[in-house]
């Protein structure tokens, strides 16, 4: 997650990378909000696949270990990565209305 960059200007604080406003705040560095200016593009699939391969969990070692337990070397990875983009997709949308 990513913060505002809130800076002083004549009118108050804004974020130098949003341009939100945060109003008139007394110190500018001690303002923390979540910043709409860069969000990232990652959705719930891609971020469990990056995470699990960061610790050494790929595709590939799955397989290997089922593999090495007698189990069948199939993996649904790719199928599970999708559905869980469709769901960051559903969280994602507007349901305001």
């Amino acid at each position: 997650m990513r913060y505002c960059a809130f800076t002083r200007e004549p009118g108050g604080c804004s974020c130098q990378q949003c341009g939100r406003p945060a109003g008139d705040c007394s110190d500018c560095d001690r303002c923390h909000r979540s910043c709409k200016g860069e969000r990232d593009p990652l959705k719930i699939g891609d971020r469990t696949e990056k995470m699990l391969a960061s610790v050494g969990i790929t595709q590939e070692r799955w397989q290997s270990a089922k593999a090495l337990f007698g189990l069948a070397p199939t993996c649904k990875c790719k199928a599970r990565k999708e559905w869980l983009n469709k769901v960051s997709d559903w969280l994602a949308q507007d349901r305001s209305q």
